[in-house]
């Protein structure tokens, strides 16, 4: 729903169904071993069977994502503080700090250095308009997208305390709070498939030896994987 917003801004009319049926498919092309990119350009193609609008449908994958990235992070962050966690390293705070502060400025500024260096060329400005449209300012769209980010990233938190609840190590919420959204932007980075061995080795990290040890930290990892792989396949 965040990126069919987005879409909706853009100029791209299409229902809320076939961006459904675009994400699910974008997410199946995750278990191919594509990983995060390989599900953003599924999401770009199917999103419009118009070629004309294939620039800007890729341009609200874009969007969809450093918005979510940028949620993300803000609950880290929010959360260290909030919960005075002091086990988290401050170079994780200042990289999470950094994301919170460069995506809005990106969005708004992007855009606009965009229109400046193509002013003299009303061709190319007819061609991107459509881009620079798929990263809104609107304050009542930016409210709604950033509203259901939130909720979507608490809810799959969520599904991180009943992973660990089942696996009897119940982490507190407090402390999920704060490493899962670091877990998951490390995770999302398209270094690896689906980010294998990258989230373990973060679980590690965070949760042995307070919480986990090393194999049920492994193990943590596998069953994430497994979840995404089963839903997305299905």
């Amino acid at each position: 729903m965040k990126w069919w917003l987005l879409a909706k801004g853009a100029g791209i009319n299409v229902s809320i169904g076939r961006a459904m049926k675009a994400s699910f498919i974008g997410m199946y092309a995750n278990c191919f071993g594509l990983g995060t990119l390989g599900a953003d350009i599924a999401r770009g193609i199917l999103l419009t069977g118009n070629a004309s609008e294939r620039p800007a449908s890729f341009a609200t994958v874009v969007a969809d994502r450093f918005l979510g990235m940028a949620v993300l992070a803000s609950i880290g962050v929010v959360s260290v503080f909030v919960f005075s966690i002091s086990t988290i390293g401050q170079g994780l705070i200042y990289v999470a700090l950094g994301v919170c502060l460069l995506i809005p400025v990106g969005w708004v500024l992007g855009p606009r250095c965009v229109l400046f260096l193509i002013k003299g060329s009303p061709r190319m400005t007819a061609k991107l308009g459509g881009i620079l449209k798929a990263f809104p300012t609107n304050p009542v769209l930016m409210l709604s997208v950033c509203l259901i980010a939130l909720v979507f990233h608490l809810f799959q938190i969520g599904l991180f305390a009943a992973i660990a609840s089942g696996m009897g190590a119940p982490i507190p919420w407090t402390y999920l709070l704060v490493s899962i959204p670091f877990a998951n932007l490390v995770s999302n980075l398209p270094l690896s498939w689906m980010g294998l061995g990258i989230r373990e080795n973060v679980y590690v990290f965070f949760f042995v030896p307070a919480y986990l040890n090393t194999e049920q930290a492994v193990a943590f990892g596998a069953i994430w994987l497994l979840a995404m792989t089963i839903a997305s396949a299905t």
